[in-house]
């Protein structure tokens, strides 16, 4: 669940599928099925990305905007499997950091968009074991 504070009180901006939230209205879902990694760009606007291990190399990413009142789902983070940090400067340019399942092994990779979410680009990839890139 993810709340935004304003003027002395936290609102919800959305919730996971599965969390029970007795009493808390909530009218949006989550991008994905389980918190992963937030990053907050100003007083009004945040960055979520969820995990979605049956997505494969997918994972789902909205922008909560205007204080949260506007929950605006991106799409999907291209060549992150499981997130495990984002930093965004704007609604339109971050990176995602996390893992990726290829070619038989769990690779490290730190991914970059300057479009909103609509194109990623890989800026660093590493196995998690062994030596080398």
């Amino acid at each position: 669940m993810a709340f935004h504070y304003h003027h002395g009180s936290w609102n919800p901006i959305f919730a996971e599928q599965y969390f029970p939230h007795p009493g808390i209205h909530v009218s949006r879902r989550s991008p994905g099925a389980y918190p992963a990694a937030f990053s907050a760009i100003d007083a009004g606007a945040a960055a979520f990305v969820d995990l979605c291990s049956p997505c494969l190399s997918k994972t789902p990413m909205a922008i909560a905007i205007d204080g949260g009142a506007k929950l605006i789902r991106i799409g999907d983070v291209e060549g992150i499997q499981n997130a495990t940090s984002a930093s965004f400067l704007s609604p339109s340019e971050g990176w995602v950091a996390g893992t990726i399942y290829s070619g038989g092994k769990w690779e490290s990779q730190i991914v970059h968009t300057a479009d909103g979410g609509r194109t990623w680009h890989s800026q660093y990839r590493t196995p998690l074991t062994g030596t080398g890139p």
